[in-house]
């Protein structure tokens, strides 16, 4: 009686493996296929996060060029859109328009006169990305991002000519004479 209640459960045994047989197999499936979701998702998000890098490095550099740029014929009325072209060459150079769609990214530049905050000087870009997410989970949306440098704008060359003719005269000295003078900033 005892040799045929171990065989009935070998018998059970053999039964529940070969129900079992191939578990093995769908779990590693089911895990490698998220481990490689996984990794193809934080690459995308990675890809993301360097192309916005890109735009704000882009963005900087063009706020540079804005700060600096003088054409040395006017004041700021002529000189500040033409520090605003030249600002839009250099965030071009950097061939963003090409990673990105270029329908989604928009360069404007506030100016010394835009009647905002006199910090809010300088480009700023606003572009489009798509989340990096498997359509399957319903995220497909788009991030609206903005890349913001606002570094100010030197005063022109006439402008501190200007400046500093005004100090000039009310020191008592005639602006028509050659004379240096020095006020940390002009």
């Amino acid at each position: 009686m005892i040799q045929s209640l171990e065989s009935r459960d070998s018998l059970l045994q053999e039964k529940s493996i070969r129900k079992e047989s191939g578990q093995s197999t769908i779990e590693f499936l089911t895990t490698m296929t998220f481990a490689i979701g996984l990794v193809f998702f934080v690459v995308r998000l990675a890809l993301v996060y360097t192309n916005g890098f890109l735009v704000h490095y882009a963005t900087f550099m063009a706020s540079r060029s804005y700060l600096v740029i003088d054409n040395n014929l006017a004041g700021s009325s002529t000189a500040d859109p033409v520090a605003a072209d030249e600002a839009k060459k250099v965030f071009e150079s950097y061939q963003v328009l090409s990673l990105l769609d270029a329908s989604n990214v928009d360069f404007q530049v506030n100016s010394p006169d835009f009647g905002g905050r006199k910090s809010y000087v300088g480009p700023y870009v606003k572009f489009k990305q798509r989340f990096p997410s498997p359509s399957l989970v319903g995220t497909n949306q788009t991030l609206n991002l903005t890349s913001e440098s606002f570094l100010g704008r030197e005063p022109t060359r006439s402008e501190c000519v200007e400046r500093i003719c005004e100090a000039l005269t009310a020191a008592g000295t005639n602006c028509n004479q050659y004379v240096t003078f020095f006020d940390n900033g002009c």
